[in-house]
């Protein structure tokens, strides 16, 4: 509740008489003793004898400005609240739209509509979400605080009078020095750091926020004034938290579909974006927790001032929206911060308003936050609070030291050390740490190779704390200048806030300190200073709770009569003609400087908006490219349209090395389509397709160079392991085009480079391992340790790119491949039995039956207790391979008798015949091969199986083919590979018709497999 003064609010309504204090007593609250009663409003009350009560047209009342000032500088006054208002509520809601996947599909549908160039160029980027959140919000953010600026540059001006004194206050050097310091600290490092442009975005973000912060700290305030500007912060957290609650809840985006990415889409591959899917209008998870801090501790300090319950339900309900989406946004480090400055900050109110702790709340409290975090574990379908792909109660799991081990901010940490110990005086530069952390990285994984950190497959820009990032970019004196500056002020503001006499606004700014704290304490495992819709807000608390001692004298400060004398002042001339031209000269430069920082940071959102849209083409070519409905013409479409958004986001920002990058991305992706394209042409070896291949061919070496060249130009400001992945990708394709052995050993290098940069990269240690495998002779040593990175760090990939191909080859029976590929993966994986028998197996069929035995004695050794029933087939056909007939065959009969294994039947039985015939054993082996020719007419498994024992184990190819040729005739489908075998034979009979007829109806089957395609070519003139 207010003092009836500030309760009026009828503009008819005459002034009501105030108490002021007397001009000889201090303005502030003196110091009052322990327990005497804290005034319940935010009136001002004198602590001395009081002077009689003024006219009521002497004395403004509470609910008007303090201070009377002139009309022009009311004017500057009221621009700069007003749009201090704006940056507090606009900054973290500004946010791209995002329209329906049945709209957007509808749309994309009219591409030759005349109005659809319009759509892309014009409206995709509001639509489609093709502006970044952060961009969006940091222009906006520059271009407000660059029109603030102006205003309060126009207050001064208009303020100013001739002939006046320049007594009164000093140039206030504890506020002042820090921020110049750190301002020509950031500057100096601009002429060493290696990273020019990133700097110097850097160093305009980071001045425009220190203007902020002066403009919010100078400003005159009220009480009124700022409840106001916190009812922002709070109004701005509540729809925030709104649409995360939303987020969270609407599954079915019936509501949120048209505002946000659909995250559960892009979760299909990567289940853990679901905890992504609250990131709401700040853009990120950790984002909205940072932001809702402010609104936690305005609402906690509101619950404590008096004012009627119907306030105080309402700021509850909102109290527990907040709780809720900080507990479902699942960030560890508010958490934690929160945990630690809650119970500081209630216990802080509680000594303040001397309230008795009611337990009965307190358990109330309790009790709503289980019922919160038990909403969020319940697994049911019904829930709609339960996340079964990213439920509560897994990330409390991640507080393991198991789990914090495998954490980017230790990896980051220990990574960073280096750079610490290398420069800790002056730093890397501004901005500098994407650039010189990653070669950091890779020296730290270098000399480390068996560490127990993880490494990261992605790109690390930030330091994961604030603190940390500073003092690599700008060494122990910028962290020292930082800490001193945030010392000096909240100190002046504690001393300040301890003699302030209204009881509502010592709460109120209760929470700024408290708000300021939690960004701190936050910064040392995140990177809320480099989010602006964080950042700025708390620099706002900064300078509120900073200036808090100005609040009460602006209050009660009266403006003297006319022709009053303090003493102090005289009296100003009036503006002259040459004073008013000076004003007038003075407001043009302002505005000049002012229209030319909004233009620059309109600058960088369109360029920021050309890249992200070029961005969102080339993700959407990444995800689509193997699509088989996704034409080569569209492919070709998509990756024009993504180098057009490039190209003129280079225009706009020439420096920019993300931006070279990605036209070096996209340059090499377009190569590789063209490669690919001129491959394919290569095997038609039509007219057409000759012309088709010289034409792609030249278009791939222009864009490949130009990858080349533009990859290598980013350097200077980019250079992590995707850069040198691209890199290799476009040496390989130019190995691919040309055959130059020097381009394969330039991929080589590079994907050595991304590897080393990042040893988790998957895709360069693959295309690293197939180059490898050309190198004669081959570097068996270093492919192995290749593999074994891979099988390490992504599994997925692994099994996919290696045991898949293992498995493929044995089916398609070339037996060299699977040796081979199995013998490299035991090396990686000696515990997999699987391997063991694929690698025996291929042995004893390609007459290796020496090297089979002794594996298979070694696998005996290595597996004691391995199931006998899945060695029958192998002991079988080593034994085969030996000569040692009367083994062969009682491993046949001892695999035949297993009636479980009915797989191997076949081959065990034809391997049965083929054992009897060579013991002597004649009529029996009649009989076999009578019973096989009968189970074969029914099932021509039979037929692929003693083909298979007659030319791989008996070398009799006459027998084989006769085998092959009936399972070729069966009317149910067999292996490929029977076909390649027939036809194979067919050729060395000289019947070359019926081997390509067969050929072809064996890539029918198996339209990729090498070896039939490598017979067809050469069957052909």
């Amino acid at each position: 509740m207010g003092s009836p003064q500030k309760r009026r609010k009828g503009r008819g309504a005459p002034p009501q008489p105030a108490i002021v204090p007397a001009p000889s007593q201090p303005l502030l609250r003196q110091p009052m003793p322990v327990g005497a009663p804290v005034p319940d409003d935010d009136s001002t009350r004198p602590s001395a004898p009081i002077a009689a009560p003024a006219p009521p047209e002497a004395v403004p009342s509470l609910s008007e400005r303090a201070i009377i000032e002139p009309p022009g500088v009311c004017f500057w006054t009221r621009a700069c609240r007003l749009l201090i208002l704006l940056i507090l509520i606009t900054v973290p809601l500004l946010y791209p739209l995002r329209l329906p996947d049945r709209a957007i599909e509808a749309i994309e549908s009219r591409r030759t509509a005349w109005w659809y160039p319009i759509y892309v160029r014009q409206l995709y980027a509001f639509l489609n979400y093709g502006y970044s959140p952060l961009p969006l919000k940091e222009s906006a953010f520059g271009i407000l605080t660059a029109a603030l600026v102006f205003c309060w540059f126009g207050r001064l001006v208009v303020g100013s009078r001739l002939g006046s004194r320049p007594g009164g206050r000093k140039f206030d050097w504890p506020f002042y020095g820090p921020i110049l310091a750190l301002l020509a600290y950031g500057a100096l490092s601009l002429l060493y750091t290696p990273t020019f442009y990133w700097s110097v975005t850097t160093f305009a973000l980071m001045a425009t926020g220190l203007l902020w912060l002066i403009v919010v700290t100078e400003m005159p305030k009220s009480p009124r004034t700022v409840r106001r500007w916190f009812n922002g912060v709070l109004t701005a957290g509540m729809v925030v938290a709104a649409f995360a609650f939303l987020q969270d809840t609407d599954s079915r985006r019936v509501i949120t579909g048209w505002l946000f990415v659909n995250i559960e889409r892009l979760a299909q591959s990567e289940p853990t974006y679901l905890r992504l899917r609250m990131g709401s209008l700040i853009g990120h998870n950790i984002g909205v927790s940072n932001f809702l801090m402010f609104s936690w501790f305005i609402l906690i300090a509101r619950m404590f001032q008096r004012s009627p319950w119907r306030r105080k339900v309402l700021w509850g309900g909102l109290l527990i929206l907040t709780g809720y989406v900080l507990a479902a946004s699942q960030t560890r480090g508010v958490w934690l911060v929160l945990g630690a400055l809650t119970p500081l900050h209630v216990t802080w109110l509680v000594r303040e308003t001397h309230v008795r702790v009611d337990w009965k709340l307190v358990l109330g409290i309790i009790l709503i936050v289980l019922i919160i975090l038990t909403l969020q574990m319940i697994p049911s379908e019904r829930n709609p609070f339960y996340s079964p792909e990213s439920p509560l109660l897994r990330r409390f799991t991640h507080f393991s030291p198991q789990h914090l081990l495998t954490e980017t901010r230790l990896r980051i940490a220990v990574c960073s050390a280096p750079l610490l110990a290398k420069r800790p005086l002056h730093g890397y530069g501004l901005g500098s740490f994407q650039y010189v952390f990653p070669p950091a990285q890779a020296d730290y994984f270098a000399a480390h190779p068996h560490t127990l950190l993880a490494p990261s497959p992605q790109r690390t820009v930030q330091a994961h704390s604030d603190w940390l990032q500073l003092m690599v970019e700008l060494g122990l004196p910028g962290l020292l200048i930082v800490l001193g500056g945030l010392y000096l002020m909240l100190r002046r503001g504690w001393n300040a806030w301890q003699r302030l006499r209204g009881g509502n606004v010592r709460l109120e700014l209760s929470a700024a300190l408290m708000s300021v704290a939690g960004v701190m304490m936050h910064a040392l495992a995140d990177f809320p200073g480099h989010v602006v819709s964080t950042i700025s807000p708390a620099l706002f608390f900064l300078g509120v709770w900073t200036s808090c001692g100005r609040i009460e004298q602006d209050q009660t400060a009266a403006q003297p009569g006319p022709g009053a004398a303090t003493g102090n002042e005289r009296p100003g001339k009036p503006a002259g003609g040459g004073l008013l031209l000076l004003r007038g000269l003075a407001l043009a430069l302002g505005l000049a400087v002012a229209a030319a920082v909004a233009a620059g940071f309109h600058v960088y959102l369109q360029a920021s908006m050309h890249e992200s849209l070029g961005t969102s083409f080339r993700v959407y070519y990444g995800d689509h490219a193997a699509d088989p409905q996704m034409t080569y013409s569209r492919k070709r479409q998509i990756l024009r349209q993504a180098m057009y958004e490039l190209k003129k986001a280079h225009r706009l920002v020439p420096l920019d090395g993300q931006v070279v990058f990605r036209l070096g991305e996209v340059a090499a992706l377009h190569g590789v389509l063209n490669v690919m394209d001129v491959l394919e042409a290569r095997t038609e070896g039509t007219s057409v397709a000759k012309v088709r291949e010289l034409v792609r061919g030249q278009e791939a070496d222009l864009l490949l160079r130009e990858a080349i060249a533009r990859l290598t130009d980013c350097q200077s400001e980019v250079r992590y392991h995707e850069v040198f992945h691209y890199l290799g990708m476009a040496y390989e394709n130019l190995y691919m085009l040309y055959g130059f052995e020097e381009d394969r050993q330039e991929a080589k290098k590079n994907y050595r480079l991304a590897v080393r940069y990042s040893p988790c990269f998957s895709r360069s240690l693959y295309r690293l391992f197939v180059l490898l495998q050309k190198d004669r002779p081959p570097n068996v040593a270093e492919m192995r340790e290749v593999c074994r990175q891979i099988a390490y760090y992504d599994p997925a990939m692994f099994e996919r790119q290696f045991i898949q191909p293992v498995v493929k080859a044995n089916e398609r029976q070339d037996y060299a491949q699977v040796a081979l590929k199995a013998d490299v993966l035991l090396e990686v994986m000696p515990t997999r039995y699987d391997f063991w028998l694929y690698r025996i197996h291929a042995l004893a069929c390609l007459g290796r039956a020496k090297e089979a035995a002794l594996m298979l004695d070694e696998y005996e050794r290595v597996f004691p207790n391995a199931d006998p029933r899945f060695l029958a087939a192998n002991k079988m056909e080593v034994a085969a391979g030996l000569g040692r007939w009367s083994e062969a065959l009682a491993h046949a009969e001892a695999g035949l008798a297993f009636a479980d294994l009915a797989f191997f039947h076949p081959y065990l039985l034809a391997g049965r015949g083929l054992a009897l015939e060579r013991l002597g054993r004649t009529n029996e082996a009649k009989a076999l091969w009578g019973e096989l020719d009968r189970l074969g007419q029914a099932d021509a498994r039979f037929f692929c199986a003693a083909a298979n024992v007659f030319y791989y184990i008996a070398g009799d190819r006459a027998r084989a083919y006769d085998y092959a040729l009936k399972a070729c005739r069966a009317s149910e489908a067999i292996p490929a590979a029977i076909v390649r075998m027939a036809a194979e034979l067919s050729f060395e009979r000289g019947e070359r018709e019926a081997a390509v007829e067969l050929l072809e109806r064996a890539l029918r089957f198996d339209p990729e497999d090498p070896l039939s395609l490598a017979l067809l070519r050469n069957a052909k003139p």
